[in-house]
């Protein structure tokens, strides 16, 4: 039997065995809407989907821009600084090899990778606009900006 308690943090009365008050947005939601987490008492997660996916957005986007900041923040070839339009391009040998070994990692990653080792990730790495990029693959070809 479910009932349901009338607590202050329970104000709308939801069943607490079915429901959940998330911890980013404070909507009772039902279970299925948090992840799964083994390690927590209820088995999931303390805040909803929604939330977590919001709260690991603003941490890459955070990520990525301190990589930007620490590489200079321009391309290398035209100057342009608009951060959405820039990625790393290895220099290095040993660039290329940990950038994943013939695969890309995802871009939060590298990120981090890249700002973890600091002042000497400039000499391993450079940004380079998406244009300039296709520009380099396609040889006889100039960047539009």
């Amino acid at each position: 039997m479910t009932v349901a308690t009338r607590e202050p943090w329970n104000k709308a009365g939801a069943q607490t065995d079915s429901h959940r008050c998330c911890s980013g947005c404070y909507a009772w939601l039902p279970l299925s809407e948090f992840p799964r987490n083994r390690t927590r008492t209820a088995g999931v997660s303390a805040a909803c989907r929604d939330c977590h996916a919001a709260r690991r957005r603003a941490a890459n986007d955070e990520a990525w821009l301190r990589t930007v900041e620490l590489l200079g923040g321009r391309c290398h070839d035209c100057g342009t600084d608009l951060p959405i339009a820039l990625h790393p391009h290895p220099i290095t040998s040993w660039a290329r090899h940990h950038r994943g070994a013939g695969k890309e990692r995802k871009t939060a990653t590298l990120a981090r990778m890249i700002y973890a080792m600091g002042v000497d990730a400039g000499r391993h790495w450079m940004l380079i606009c998406a244009n300039c990029d296709l520009v380099r693959r396609h040889p006889g070809r100039a960047c539009p900006r």
